[in-house]
C-alpha cells in the first residue's frame, strides 16, 4: 500500500512537459462532459522559459495569505449556517484585519452534488467486455488516532469499546476508518472492513515511547511529573527544597550534612522525569504531524479524531503551530476526546511511589502543582479543534455520543483568508481572534494564532503548494476553461491505459503579450485513487503557450486538447484533475469515477 506523502511531487515521479507536442486537436472521445470542439490547425509554436525566467523573486510579505477556518455554533451545538462575510470581525494583535476572502461550506450539498455529478458523469470504455459495476468513491475518512503514550488501560479500554461501537454501528457504505496510535503499535490504515477493524482496536494496549528506567526514575527521592516539570522546567526554588528534604529523608536517613548531596539528586530526578515527558511530547507531535498528511493525501472529507487524556507541551508551542497550519493548509479537521471523560483532578500523588511525610504546608504546594498541570492537560486537545474547525469533546462520559458527533465533519463551516499588514517573515507568533458582528448566543471555533514565516515563499513553491492543496481536496472549482474526460483502452501488451484529455477553450483564457507574442501558461494535474482512497498514480504537464496574433485567433475558434496516459489494473477507481494557469493564478478542479473491466 502506498505510504503517505508530503506534497503532490513527492506522490509521484512528475513529467513536466514545457510543451512542443503535446497540445493536440481537440479530442470529442464520448463520455464526461464532451465538448463540440473542432479541428485544430497544429500545434503552438512553445517557447520553454530561460533560466532567468524560473528564477522568481521571492513573494512579497505583503502578498501572505492567511487562511482561518471558522466553525459557528448555536446552543445545541449544532453548526450554524447562512452566515455573511459582514457577520464575521477578524483580528490580528488585537487590530482588525479586511476579509478578503470568504467562503462557506455546505458539506451536505457539496457531496450531493458529487454524487449527482458521479452518477451522470460515467466512464468510458472502448472494451467489448462489459464494465464492471461502478463503486462509488469513498466520500469520508475518518481517522481514530489513539494516544496510547498517555492514556491509562481504564480509559482506553472505554474510549476504544467506544470506538469499536461507532465502526459497528454509524458507519456509511462511502466512509473509511483507520487506527492510528501514537506508538505506532496496533495500527490499521483506512479500510472499510468492520471485523478487521475491530480486531484491531481490541489489541490496543498503553504504551511506553520512552526507556524503561523512565518509569523508576521518581522512585528516590518520590516524584511525578508536575513536581518535575515545576523544578526543571519553572526553576520553582520552593518545590526544589521540598524534593530534596524528600530525596534526604529516603537516600540519606535524614542526615543533614547530606543536603547537598539530596538537592542534587532531586533536581538530577526532575531533570530525568521532564527529559522523558519531553520525548513523550516529541513523539505525540510527530504522530500527529504523520497523521495528518497521511490524511491530507486522500481525495474527499478529512477528519482525525484524536483519543487522549492530553498531555503538557511545555517548550513546543511552535511544533503545535505548525501542525494545526498544515491541517488548515490541506483542509483536515481534527477533533480531540478527552480520554479522562468527566473528570476532577487528583490532589493525591502516585498511589505507586513511596508516601513521604511533608513539612506542614509542603503538600499543599505540590497539589497545586499537581492540579494546575492536569488542569492544563487537555489545552492541546481545545488548542487543535478549535484552530482546524473541528469539535473538542472534553468532560463528558459519553463517549458514545462523543464519538458520533466527532466523527461528523461540522455540516457548514466558513473559510475566512486575509493578508497581514506589514508582515515581517521573521518566525513570530501573532495571536488571532473572530468574533461576530452581532452578539448572538453563538460559540465560534477558530484557530487561536499563527506564525509568520520565516522566509518568503517564492511564486512556483506558492503555486506548487495550491496544485496540492486542491489536488487532495474533493471540491470542484470552475474558474478556467478547461474540461476533462476519459477512456480505457486495451494497451498492445494486453494491459490497460487510461487516457485523460483535457480540452481547452483558448478565447477564454487570458494571454499577456509580451516580445511580440501571446504568453499563458497551464499546469495540469491528475491523479488517481482507489476505493479506499489509496493514491494509486498520477502525472503533470506544464503547457507553455507563445503564440502570435493570427495563431491565438486560429486556437480561439477551434479549442485545444492536450492528452495524458496512465497505466492501470481493473478495479473502481476515483480521479482527481487540477488545472492552474499562471497569468491570473485561477484554478479548476473537477472529479470522476473510473470503472476498469477486466
Amino acid at each position: 500500500m502506498p505510504g503517505p506523502c508530503l506534497s503532490f511531487a513527492r506522490c509521484f515521479v512528475i513529467s513536466a512537459v514545457l510543451v512542443t507536442s503535446a497540445i493536440a486537436p481537440a479530442a470529442s472521445p464520448q463520455g464526461r462532459r464532451s465538448s463540440p470542439i473542432s479541428s485544430f490547425p497544429g500545434p503552438p509554436q512553445d517557447v520553454a522559459p530561460t533560466d532567468s525566467q524560473q528564477q522568481a523573486p521571492t513573494i512579497k510579505t505583503e502578498t501572505i495569505v492567511v487562511p482561518v477556518r471558522v466553525v459557528v455554533r448555536d446552543v445545541q451545538g449544532h453548526a450554524v449556517p447562512n452566515l455573511q462575510k459582514q457577520d464575521f470581525k477578524l483580528y490580528q494583535d488585537g487590530k482588525q484585519q479586511d476579509i478578503l476572502n470568504f467562503t462557506p461550506v455546505d458539506l451536505a450539498s457539496a457531496i450531493a452534488n458529487a454524487r449527482a455529478e458521479n452518477s451522470s458523469a460515467g466512464a468510458i470504455s472502448t472494451s467489448a467486455e462489459p464494465a464492471s459495476s461502478s463503486i462509488a468513491p469513498a466520500e469520508r475518512f475518518v481517522a481514530l488516532f489513539f494516544d496510547d503514550v498517555h492514556i491509562t488501560m481504564e480509559d482506553l479500554q472505554r474510549a476504544r469499546n467506544a470506538a469499536d461501537k461507532y465502526v459497528q454501528t454509524s458507519l456509511a457504505p462511502t466512509d473509511r476508518v483507520a487506527v492510528f496510535t501514537v506508538s505506532g503499535q496496533s495500527q490499521q490504515d483506512f479500510t472499510s472492513d468492520r471485523d478487521v477493524l475491530h480486531k484491531t482496536l481490541q489489541a490496543l494496549l498503553p504504551h511506553a515511547v520512552t526507556a524503561g528506567d523512565a518509569e523508576s526514575a521518581g522512585d528516590c527521592p518520590p516524584m511525578d511529573f508536575p513536581e518535575a516539570d515545576a523544578i526543571a522546567n519553572q526553576d520553582m526554588a520552593q518545590v526544589l527544597a521540598i524534593a530534596t528534604q524528600d530525596a534526604l529523608n529516603c537516600a540519606y536517613n535524614g542526615q543533614q550534612e547530606f543536603r547537598a548531596e539530596a538537592q542534587d539528586l532531586a533536581t538530577r530526578t526532575a531533570e530525568h522525569l521532564a527529559f522523558a515527558d519531553d520525548e513523550e511530547t516529541e513523539a505525540s507531535f510527530r504522530r500527529i504531524r504523520e497523521v495528518v498528511r497521511r490524511v491530507s493525501v486522500l481525495a474527499g472529507q478529512r477528519d482525525v479524531v484524536l483519543i487522549s487524556p492530553g498531555f503538557l507541551y511545555t517548550g513546543h508551542d511552535e511544533e503545535l503551530a505548525e501542525i494545526i497550519d498544515s491541517a488548515i493548509h490541506s483542509d483536515v479537521v481534527v477533533n480531540t476526546l478527552d480520554a479522562r471523560g468527566l473528570y476532577t483532578p487528583d490532589q493525591s500523588a502516585d498511589i505507586s511511589q513511596t508516601p513521604v511525610g511533608h513539612p506542614p504546608g509542603s503538600q499543599a504546594i505540590l497539589d497545586s502543582y499537581r492540579m494546575a498541570d492536569q488542569n492544563l492537560a487537555n489545552n492541546v486537545l481545545v488548542e487543535l479543534a478549535d484552530s482546524t474547525g473541528g469539535l473538542a469533546f472534553v468532560n463528558n462520559n459519553d463517549f458514545d455520543a462523543g464519538l458520533r458527533s466527532l466523527a461528523a465533519t461540522p455540516e457548514v463551516y466558513y473559510l475566512l483568508a486575509y493578508s497581514p499588514r506589514n508582515l515581517k517573515a521573521d518566525g513570530h507568533y501573532h495571536h488571532l481572534k473572530v468574533t461576530l458582528a452581532a452578539k448572538d448566543n453563538f460559540t465560534v471555533e477558530a484557530r487561536h494564532g499563527f506564525y509568520a514565516p520565516a522566509r518568503g515563499e517564492t511564486p512556483a513553491q506558492a503555486a506548487q503548494r495550491e496544485i496540492d492543496d486542491a489536488l487532495f481536496s474533493q471540491t470542484e472549482q470552475h474558474d478556467l476553461p478547461v474540461d476533462v474526460q476519459t477512456r480505457v483502452e486495451n494497451a498492445a501488451n494486453g494491459a490497460k491505459k487510461l487516457d485523460i484529455y483535457a480540452n481547452m477553450d483558448i478565447a477564454r483564457l487570458h494571454f499577456e503579450k509580451a516580445n511580440g507574442v501571446n504568453q499563458e501558461s497551464l499546469t495540469i494535474v491528475v491523479a488517481l485513487f482507489d476505493s479506499n482512497g489509496n493514491f494509486i498514480d498520477g502525472t503533470q504537464k506544464i503547457l507553455n503557450f507563445n503564440l502570435k496574433d493570427d495563431t491565438l485567433a486560429k486556437f480561439s475558434k477551434t479549442g485545444a486538447s492536450s492528452e495524458m496516459n496512465l497505466n492501470v489494473k481493473p478495479g473502481a477507481y476515483f480521479l482527481r484533475f487540477v488545472a492552474r494557469d499562471s497569468n491570473d493564478n485561477h484554478m479548476s478542479a473537477e472529479n470522476a469515477t473510473v470503472d476498469v473491466p477486466n
